[in-house]
């Protein structure tokens, strides 16, 4: 009520499957006084804030990547002094949170946040999301895709589709469908069943970076649907109060819902103890499934969190006979990492185990390695609006995966530091993606087999490396190769080597971590500590720019 938002515009370059999106947004401090504006942005799983600044009048001030602590203690000795910087730091997975201040009374405080992210296909749809603030905001899409697509479509806007001479297409918002909170846009890209994809980026002078991505086309039907032990694991601590635990319930009774009368279930909940429905999963009778979603209804937050303890509970209570054991672990992840991965390696047994992680603060990097000890996947959701869909995406993929023991060759050139590090299964309405490092340069013959069916398979496709403009595919490995440190210090606990290595990369390619933010302020603001401060940090700065040449290279090449 003090501070409305009152113009908002969101500009889209969609190019290949990723999205960079810039999000501008102007305030009006409607109060008496002086105010600080705290701002929380949920940009979605795999998004990361690439761009920070904000107006003071005509003047834009554009924000730094910096280590987190440093630009906060510049922050706060600033904003003591009633100078104008601000601050942008990562909060959870895909959520991050902004300061600015002063912004005084009647002032009109203009914002801008760049965020990118990869779009993967589901269903061979590519969809993109954006959360609204305003009903009437202006949205416009660059949409560029030399594979070709289906027309644009939206459950959300009216909009005006323009396919441009360079095969470009633009694509704007005209105005929204009743009760959208938010934007979404839809598209199929034209490619053959099973064909491979592959984007480079390749600066003079340096190696190159390049992405596959693999999909079954849609339709296809799993070789065999057999009936399953489906146990629903309910984190129910403290820290899942709210929205995340009410999340979370939603989850777990769509899982329910859509058991069929030879699957067995069973429902655990845990905080710092484990409790649950039944000894051992049971035949899901019309009065069993309505035990469980009264059991669901029931729960309440209260106690701290134990997720090793809930892991060793519930993976012992599998019943070992020929139905295949799914467990489905709904939590915000924070607990003891270390013993919530031995917990999950110890055991001998087959369950597969797919973590599902819900609200802002959610531990993606243990969730994620979790779910790779145990064969499964991990899946986010950040809002009741998600929950359908994605749920409805997770239980296809539990029924059966598609294709099994896929492995990837490259001949002509020589990838390196290639993630994910092993290749996993695909699902229904699934899609592979592997990005690398590239040494050399030419033609790169790329295959991927496996295994569909029982028969082996491979496909193959052709990719040129060579000096290309394609920086995202940079962003992509370094965000992909931070993703993965972070997974080592969520395993094995932080040291310097690896808390360095995530800095270091986040601040040569831009972005945001949960070691770095960005910091925008005036030189001219600057006084006394805050300027030695800032002075040590940009000169820290510019000793990991040097020794990251591809980077600052990458940074240079104009962004389409």
């Amino acid at each position: 009520a003090e501070m409305p938002l009152i113009d908002e515009r969101l500009n889209v370059v969609l190019d290949g499957q990723y999205a960079r999106s810039t999000l501008r947004q102007t305030y009006e401090n409607r109060s008496a006084g002086r105010l600080e504006g705290r701002y929380l942005l949920k940009a979605g799983e795999g998004a990361r804030v690439q761009g920070f600044a904000y107006w003071n009048g005509e003047q834009k001030i554009v924000g730094e990547v910096f280590e987190k602590e440093t630009a906060r203690q510049v922050y706060e000795q600033v904003t003591g002094l009633g100078r104008d910087p601000g601050l942008l730091e990562q909060v959870g997975e895909g959520a991050f949170s902004f300061r600015v201040f002063p912004i005084e009374a009647k002032e009109r405080k203009r914002i801008e946040v760049r965020v990118g992210k990869w779009l993967p296909r589901a269903g061979g749809v590519v969809e993109y999301r954006a959360p609204l603030g305003l009903a009437g905001a202006k949205v416009t899409v660059e949409l560029r895709d030399e594979r070709g697509f289906s027309a644009p479509t939206s459950p959300t806007h009216s909009l005006s589709v323009v396919r441009r001479k360079d095969g470009s297409t633009q694509i704007t918002s005209i105005a929204p469908k009743a009760g959208a909170t938010e934007f979404v846009l839809r598209y199929r890209p034209k490619r053959r069943p099973w064909q491979l994809s592959s984007f480079v980026h390749k600066d003079a002078g340096h190696d190159g970076y390049m992405a596959i991505t693999l999909a079954p086309p849609p339709g296809i039907k799993p070789s065999q649907v057999t009936a399953k032990d489906m146990t629903i694991v309910l984190d129910h601590s403290g820290s899942m109060s709210g929205a995340p635990l009410e999340h979370a319930k939603l989850a777990a009774k769509a899982v329910v819902s859509r058991l069929g009368p030879k699957d067995r279930i069973n429902v655990t909940l845990f905080d710092h103890g484990v409790d649950s429905l039944y000894p051992s999963p049971k035949l899901a009778t019309q009065e069993v499934r309505a035990a469980a979603l009264a059991y669901i209804d029931n729960v309440s937050d209260a106690g701290g969190t134990d997720i090793a303890g809930a892991l060793r509970h519930t993976l012992a209570a599998q019943i070992d006979d020929d139905k295949p054991n799914i467990i489905l672990f709904l939590t915000d992840g924070q607990s003891s990492s270390q013993q919530a991965i031995k917990a999950a390696q110890s055991d001998k047994g087959d369950a597969r185990l797919f973590t599902i992680g819900v609200g802002s603060g959610v531990e993606k990097p243990l969730l994620s390695r979790l779910a790779k000890e145990k064969r499964g996947r991990f899946t986010y959701i950040d809002s009741p609006q998600a929950i359908s869909g994605r749920m409805t995406t997770l239980y296809q993929q539990i029924e059966n995966p598609i294709m099994v023991d896929v492995a990837i060759e490259v001949e002509g050139v020589r990838l390196q530091r290639r993630y994910p590090r092993s290749m996993p299964d695909i699902y229904q309405g699934d899609e592979l993606r592997v990005v690398a490092r590239v040494q050399g340069a030419g033609s790169a013959k790329v295959t991927v087999r496996g295994i569909i069916a029982g028969k082996p398979v491979s496909y193959r496709t052709t990719a040129f490396v060579k000096t290309a403009s394609r920086p995202w595919v940079g962003r992509l490995w370094a965000e992909s190769r931070v993703d993965d440190l972070l997974e080592e210090i969520s395993l094995n606990g932080e040291n310097d080597e690896l808390k360095n290595e995530v800095i270091n990369l986040a601040v040569a390619y831009d972005f945001v971590t949960p070691y770095t933010s960005f910091l925008a302020i005036p030189d001219s603001e600057l006084t006394g500590n805050a300027r030695a401060t800032l002075d040590s940090a940009r000169q820290r700065k510019a000793k990991i720019l040097a020794a990251h040449k591809d980077a600052v290279a990458l940074s240079r090449t104009a962004m389409p």
